[in-house]
């Protein structure tokens, strides 16, 4: 194994905040928090009934499905010079920050 250094996309920070639309009222959201971008679709909490009854909703898929997860090392889109430098995402755009990473 080796030690790499690689960007992460920062979208997801620790207990990232996710608006989820409800689909039966369009005047109500609901806020999903993920606890850490690489933890699993389960971990993620919403404030809607249907998680507090049963652990778990849609709201949680659809939150898990919109964070970027981009790293460097996994692509698959690569970033340019520029966006390197900068600490650009190449795939949402948001900050990326250098980590290294075990391969």
């Amino acid at each position: 194994m080796t030690i790499v250094n690689v960007q992460i996309c920062l979208s997801a920070e620790p207990w990232f905040e996710v608006q989820v639309p409800s689909s039966s009222d369009p005047n109500l959201t609901y806020r999903v928090l993920v606890p850490y971008p690489d933890d699993e679709q389960s971990e993620l909490t919403c404030e809607c009934e249907s998680f507090l009854f049963r652990g778990r909703c849609k709201h949680q898929a659809i939150a898990y499905a919109s964070l970027c997860r981009w790293t460097s090392f996994r692509g698959p889109e690569e970033q340019t010079p520029e966006q390197r430098r900068k600490h650009i995402c190449p795939r949402c755009g948001g900050p990326t920050q250098n980590e290294a990473e075990w391969v």
